[in-house]
């Protein structure tokens, strides 16, 4: 067995080392890491040393998660780009790691834990709101999804887009402009300032939208890119759009959006505020209280239901058993062949049948039971099995005790 272990060990080791190692955060400019050049902030260990050279983004985790800033912190990032974009932060003294710590010092993440809650981008741009998570976007085709993207942020929307590409199941980049059709990028994680650059050629795809507005009126086309002419040149910020790009980013909304509907979000995984002033009617509040009502006493019911199968295969397990019982019984007095007690094993040691020598006699702690006192357990087995079937034990003082359980822990 140890032998066979070591063989199995080995023979992974080995396929592993034949696997092709792809780092998720493979940052290759070719420059040196600068806190005032944007172009080389990065989220992996080459980005923003501490003064023994070790990188913030391998020391601090997110959220209440044990994830690195360099496992995850691609969101963080592209808050960072878009905060530059708007003029919130200044590189020289605000980084992403100090948005980072800050977002740590408050509850500020996600249902997961780690990444950022965009709802509360107001923490650090209060001038910024978090309008939807756009979701219909991954049913589009590439070159839909571009026209789309292109088509908010020239309606003034400051868009984080969340991609897929051949090796990353999951990342945020900042879109800060256009140079031509190419999107021009914050990119924390992979090589490039422009869509093209890396996921052109890496299967880039767009997995949802989050969409912010500014109250003040900003739009992103009129600000400066966050990267210096000298990094891109002929950098545009036209938001002026040909008639054919204009009919196309038409021909999508009138495909993928109801006009006049916020844009779609899973309720589950909300990403930006809901307003929740008063103001409700009576006639509202009473409908309100009337769906909480019906949605805690669906949660009582769904535990109930499963209490319920519990019982139920229970119940089935003993009815189970006591016919396996007989019949072992059967084939034990019927069995001249093998030298072994089929009762006794399903009876674990217990129970095996009654000789001419030994009648319901207990020696060595096995009693050898007659067919009769058998089938008298057996029944008794069975009437309890039937009984947990029918939930007619426990189920209703089990219900009562489950109503006043719950009853208590509405109070809190």
């Amino acid at each position: 067995m140890k032998r066979f272990k070591i063989t199995v060990v080995f023979m992974v080791m080995c396929i592993l080392c034949l696997v092709p190692y792809r780092d998720a955060y493979a940052f290759k400019r070719g420059k040196a890491f600068s806190q005032t050049d944007v172009s080389t902030w990065n989220q992996g260990s080459s980005g923003f040393p501490d003064k023994d050279g070790v990188s913030f983004n391998d020391k601090i985790t997110l959220g209440y998660s044990k994830d690195t800033i360099h496992e995850s912190g691609c969101g963080y990032y592209a808050l960072s780009y878009m905060l530059l974009k708007t003029g919130a932060i200044n590189p020289t003294t605000t980084t992403p790691i100090d948005i980072v710590k800050k977002a740590n010092s408050g509850d500020n993440t996600d249902s997961g834990g780690w990444h950022f809650n965009f709802s509360k981008v107001g923490l650090f741009d209060s001038d910024l709101t978090c309008t939807a998570k756009y979701l219909n976007v991954e049913g589009m085709s590439v070159s839909d999804q571009k026209t789309f993207v292109k088509g908010k942020y020239n309606d003034g929307y400051f868009v984080i887009i969340c991609l897929r590409s051949n090796d990353t199941r999951g990342h945020y980049v900042f879109l800060d402009g256009y140079q031509g059709d190419d999107m021009i990028i914050g990119d924390s994680g992979f090589d490039g300032v422009k869509w093209s650059d890396y996921y052109g050629s890496n299967g880039g795809s767009m997995k949802y939208l989050m969409l912010f507005k500014s109250k003040s009126g900003k739009k992103p086309a009129d600000l400066p890119s966050i990267y210096s002419d000298v990094i891109l040149n002929n950098t545009s910020s036209d938001e002026s759009k040909s008639d054919a790009e204009k009919v196309a980013y038409e021909k999508l909304v009138d495909e993928w959006e109801l006009r006049g509907m916020s844009e779609k979000y899973f309720l589950k995984d909300i990403q930006c505020e809901i307003p929740m002033e008063g103001g409700l009617s009576s006639t509202e509040e009473d409908t309100v209280s009337y769906i909480k009502e019906n949605i805690e006493n669906d949660k009582g019911d769904k535990i109930v239901d499963f209490i319920n199968k519990v019982i139920s295969l229970i119940g089935l397990i003993l009815m189970l058993y006591g016919v396996l019982m007989i019949s072992a019984y059967t084939f034990d007095r019927s069995n001249i062949i093998f030298d072994f007690s089929l009762l006794r094993v399903i009876s674990f040691g217990k129970y095996t049948i009654a000789t001419e020598e030994f009648k319901n006699t207990v020696v060595n702690g096995v009693l050898f039971i007659s067919f009769g006192k058998l089938l008298r357990r057996v029944l008794f087995i069975e009437i309890i099995g039937i009984m947990l079937l029918q939930k007619v034990i426990l189920f209703g003082w089990f219900r009562n005790f489950l109503d006043v359980v719950l009853d208590f822990l509405d109070r809190f």
